[in-house]
């Protein structure tokens, strides 16, 4: 293996590593004082490094490392909000990820023996390890979808969904929040009265694991160039209700 190589594996090692150290600190703050995750992460590391695009990929990586080694010690009540909503039952979501992870569990020891033997070990060894890191995000994604939640504030509706970065939406930005009707598989490739508008609907965000998202979110005014939201959520009328009662005028929600 040439210099190049090995000093490639040793730069991508020390970043895993910084990410492992980082996770393991903030994490260990956020238990015992009982912080939101993301904000305990998102301190120690744009502290340290000023760069938005490297602490955003850290920021990932950070989250994958986080639920991947600690998913179980975490508590979707950590997180910041007055109230919190899930979506990990929604199409299946969670068993659909649990069921990738026994496929990968069952298919890498097989697939690296066959590598090994009609290929070579170097190949089987270097397969082996991508299949590994792809069973470390699939088993930190399944964790944060069922641990980290879409939440409301008093003033805000933060979009957490899986190990994806959080998206903040100030409640008086929106101008609309509506269900949108399931479609069914008979009405996938034709019109639908009762899909109406929504039936070629693409938004600016689209949150949803599988099937079609059941919440649309329009704004005022876009933030950033995010104008639309559509949000794939367990259970969508009680989000509409609780938005709708903190955009009520005798509306008094607690602080957050």
């Amino acid at each position: 293996m040439t210099p190049l190589r090995w000093g490639f594996i040793a730069l991508f090692a020390a970043r895993e590593i910084s990410a492992i150290l980082t996770v393991a600190t903030a994490i260990k703050a956020a238990i015992d004082q009982h912080q939101d995750p993301d904000e305990a992460c998102e301190q120690r590391i744009k502290a340290v490094v000023p760069d938005n695009k490297l602490a955003n990929l850290l920021l990932f990586e950070s989250r994958v490392w986080m639920f991947f080694l600690l998913g179980r010690r975490i508590s979707p009540n950590q997180y910041r909000g007055i109230h919190h909503f899930s979506y990990h039952h929604k199409d299946g979501a969670a068993s659909n990820a649990f069921g990738w992870i026994m496929v990968i569990l069952f298919e890498a020891p097989l697939l690296h023996l066959l590598l090994h033997f009609i290929w070579s070990a170097t190949a089987a060894n270097v397969v082996t390890g991508l299949t590994l890191l792809s069973l470390v995000f699939f088993v930190a994604d399944y964790q944060a979808m069922r641990k980290r939640p879409i939440s409301l504030t008093k003033n805000t509706l933060i979009v957490r969904y899986g190990l994806r970065a959080a998206f903040t939406v100030p409640l008086a930005d929106i101008e609309s929040i509506e269900p949108l009707p399931l479609q069914s598989k008979s009405s996938q490739n034709k019109p639908s009265a009762q899909y109406g508008r929504n039936q070629n609907l693409k938004a600016d965000l689209n949150y949803s694991y599988h099937g079609s998202p059941n919440l649309l979110i329009t704004l005022h005014r876009p933030i950033g160039k995010v104008s639309s939201i559509t949000l794939g959520m367990d259970r969508p009328g009680s989000l509409i209700s609780q938005i709708n009662q903190a955009e009520s005028p005798t509306h008094n929600p607690e602080a957050d």
